[in-house]
């Protein structure tokens, strides 16, 4: 990857809606947040948690956001020069249903539960948030 932190094929995809947990209270980033959240995910690779733990132990990392089935869904570096976000919440429903719709239609196994799932968007607030504090964040490092 860009940053090197080394990426894994996952066994099976990750298509679906994640339940994501806020690991850090106060980040620039998540203040404001619900503490649990929604996002859309739709991961073929990741980075396995114990890289980011390790980077995280040598502070270079922030661990800002957790999902069990996915594992570190944000992070960034420590010097707030990147933003990594493995989910996916500029999504719409309507353009999730027609991902799953699609991956369904491959035969791939989907290692998150999509089948009967009502897709309503419940992430449109996480998304509004994250990107509204980072360009607050960027604009504030830029301007003099």
């Amino acid at each position: 990857s860009h940053l090197g932190l080394r990426s894994v094929p996952l066994e099976k995809a990750l298509f679906g809606i994640c339940q994501s947990h806020i690991l850090r209270e106060g980040s620039r980033l998540t203040s404001g947040m619900d503490d649990d959240f929604v996002v859309p995910c739709g991961l073929y690779k990741t980075v396995p948690d114990e890289v980011f733990e390790l980077e995280s132990e040598r502070g270079w990392v922030n661990l800002l956001a957790h999902a069990e089935e996915v594992g570190y869904l944000i992070t960034e570096t420590t010097d707030h020069r990147f933003l990594m976000h493995f989910g996916r919440p500029e999504l719409e429903p309507n353009d999730l249903k027609d991902e799953l719709a699609r991956v369904q239609a491959t035969g791939e196994e989907n290692g998150l539960q999509s089948d009967g799932i009502e897709i309503v968007n419940r992430w449109r607030g996480h998304c509004t948030s994250l990107f509204s504090h980072w360009i607050k964040y960027i604009h504030e490092a830029t301007s003099y």
